[in-house]
């Protein structure tokens, strides 16, 4: 096996899934680097993995949208999903 991993899982966090129209706020993008022969471990693939999390307030500003429901899901997250999401000034912009 070489120490080169080819494949990516790349996961989108939103406040929308489509059910109320589109264009919605993206909490974060994550992604991480492994190797199909199954035998990456959680660490691994977490000590791997990096996040961009972009600035919500900016995206309102921009029309774009947050679902009720996909509101009402994150809020009913445990404390520590909900507080991954909250803004900080290492956010990043879109524009």
């Amino acid at each position: 096996m070489s120490n080169l991993m080819e494949n990516v899982i790349v996961d989108f966090e939103t406040l929308g899934n489509g059910e109320e129209g589109d264009s919605f706020i993206i909490l974060d993008v994550a992604w991480t680097f492994f190797e199909l022969d199954g035998k990456n471990n959680f660490d691994e693939l977490t000590a791997n993995g990096k996040q961009v999390k972009f600035d919500v307030k900016e995206q309102q500003e921009m029309g774009w949208n947050a679902e009720k429901g996909t509101v009402k899901w994150w809020k009913s997250q445990d404390k520590e999903a909900r507080a991954a999401i909250l803004p900080s000034d290492k956010d990043i912009k879109l524009s």
